[in-house]
């Protein structure tokens, strides 16, 4: 090979990696061509968890090749509808934000998405007073640690051997029914008849008014609570709360899914399912119209069954995931 050949080869390659190496150094920092602005521009990352796995991933209606659990990289930023599909399931969306030289996940705290069965056929379990019955065993929560009682304006609390008690408030509303609602983790609110009240260092601080009920994870971080038309979240853990929702027909009962972050309520007779992330995209789902007013619900352990009570005293059940 003559040497004039040679220096043009090694010309030619030097003029190669001139063009390409800068290519490669920007795509390792996260670069990519943006064919809308003619320009590199820095992109995002997405996590995107699934339960079950393997539900296909697409990105503003366009597959992105990857299915469930996948980290898709070099998303050029901006708003983007976030949607899973599995066979058998129903259809996962939300909207989301991707930022550039940021991770942003499809659910708070990288929570799986959770993906609820196309078919969801309910069954008849029971009927009459034995529906009541085996409802009221389904839905039993572990006994309180501690003994609670009101006399003379004072808010007491003790231990079940009566051994050791102690005032918790001695500046209580006025009120004809009182319900304690105490978590896991110690929290406490209390709703004297329809005003919720939160507890702390022997001070009752109203919450809300208007509230019907609420209810603590089994975990004791979330506690939902209800109005006729409105759905809120207090995070124990953060200390923040949250509107869900709000509905057109009134809410008649809610059961929280530990599991994957849901609440599940009743609203007339239809039955929803919500994320209860702190998310303004929430995604949602209508499990399914009972036809007659659903009065209580309550989950499985695991999640992946429904009970729900109706108004004819019927006791149903369907599985969800």
């Amino acid at each position: 090979m003559k040497l004039k050949t040679r220096f043009s080869i090694l010309a030619f390659l030097i003029v190669v990696f001139a063009i390409v190496a800068p290519i490669i150094v920007f795509f390792a920092l996260g670069y990519r061509w943006d064919s809308q602005t003619n320009r590199l521009v820095p992109t995002g990352t997405l996590l995107v968890a699934s339960s079950p796995r393997d539900a296909e991933i697409y990105l503003n209606n366009k597959s992105s090749g990857h299915s469930t659990p996948a980290t898709l990289r070099l998303i050029v930023p901006g708003e983007y509808e976030i949607s899973l599909q599995k066979e058998g399931y129903e259809p996962w969306n939300r909207r989301a934000t991707i930022f550039e030289k940021r991770i942003t996940v499809a659910r708070d705290n990288n929570r799986p998405v959770a993906l609820f069965l196309q078919q969801r056929q309910p069954q008849l379990l029971a009927s009459s007073t034995a529906a009541l019955a085996q409802f009221n065993q389904l839905a039993a929560v572990p006994e309180n640690e501690y003994v609670y009682s009101i006399n003379a304006g004072i808010l007491t609390r003790g231990n079940k051997n009566l051994t050791d008690s102690r005032v918790l408030a001695d500046n209580l509303p006025e009120f004809t029914n009182y319900q304690i609602l105490e978590s896991t983790g110690g929290h406490l609110f209390i709703l004297f008849d329809n005003s919720l009240y939160t507890h702390s260092e022997n001070t009752l601080t109203l919450t809300a008014t208007n509230i019907t009920s609420g209810q603590w994870s089994s975990n004791g971080n979330y506690f939902t609570y209800y109005s006729q038309n409105t759905l809120w979240l207090y995070d124990a853990t953060a200390g923040t709360y949250e509107l869900i929702t709000r509905t057109t027909a009134n809410i008649e009962d809610i059961a929280y899914d530990t599991q994957t972050h849901h609440i599940i309520y009743a609203a007339g007779s239809e039955i929803h399912s919500t994320e209860a992330d702190y998310n303004t995209s929430r995604s949602s789902l209508k499990i399914l119209d009972a036809n007659k007013p659903v009065l209580k619900l309550t989950l499985s352990r695991d999640g992946k069954t429904l009970y729900y009570l109706t108004e004819e005293e019927k006791l149903y059940s369907v599985l969800l995931r």
